[in-house]
């Protein structure tokens, strides 16, 4: 049942930072034409750089990997 969980939180996670990526994107390219200010433009993407960053520690660092990466770094030292 954990990696139900898990594969859940993995897939609302990495679909919410998908989506950040491309509203960036949109507003970024719809900036001189629409009613987004460059303010808003640097605010998406500083959050979608956030969200960016946080998907490989949350990928690594699940509680299914976890075990994983520490048998492998204990076999490595």
């Amino acid at each position: 049942m954990r990696v139900v969980h898990d594969l859940g939180a993995l897939l609302f996670f990495v679909t919410g930072v998908v989506y950040i990526v491309i509203q960036t994107y949109i507003s970024c390219k719809a900036y001189p034409f629409g009613h987004v200010s460059k303010a808003m433009c640097w605010t998406r993407a500083g959050i979608a750089s956030i969200a960016s960053l946080a998907l490989l520690p949350s990928i690594l660092f699940s509680s299914n990997n976890w075990t994983f990466f520490c048998v492998c770094l204990c076999q490595v030292s």
